[in-house]
């Protein structure tokens, strides 16, 4: 499927092998947080367009040929003025430090507990 953003900024791209999910500690890990501007239709001839938070991190896990992708996008108020994404995350820093925290918390809890799933 065809991606519609119309603006994207990646804020951070890094590797986090050691800092995230205490239970995968030893996998490669990449995090990213990002923004893009979606335009969506509210008719035939009305478009709006929504900026979103886009957090997410990718896993390696070579000894069962996988990678695991956890991603958490948050839909954002309406762009006015055509004001770009990324500074509506710095403007609205408190707001997405939440969302950050909450994405945090779910990773601190993944665990595999049936490895035999990707055999």
């Amino acid at each position: 499927a065809e991606n519609s953003s119309e603006r994207s900024s990646v804020l951070l791209c890094d590797e986090m092998t050691d800092l995230i999910i205490p239970s995968l500690k030893r996998y490669k890990k990449c995090g990213l947080i990002g923004t893009q501007v979606i335009p969506r239709k509210i008719s035939f001839t009305e478009t709006i367009y929504e900026n979103v938070l886009i957090l997410m991190v990718h896993v390696v896990l070579p000894e069962v040929s996988t990678d695991l992708l956890f991603t958490l996008n948050v839909p954002k108020d309406e762009v006015i003025d055509g004001t770009p994404s990324k500074e509506w995350f710095f403007e609205d820093y408190n707001d997405a430090k939440t969302y950050l925290s909450a994405f945090q918390r779910l990773l601190l809890t993944f665990e595999i507990k049936y490895w035999t799933l990707f055999r």
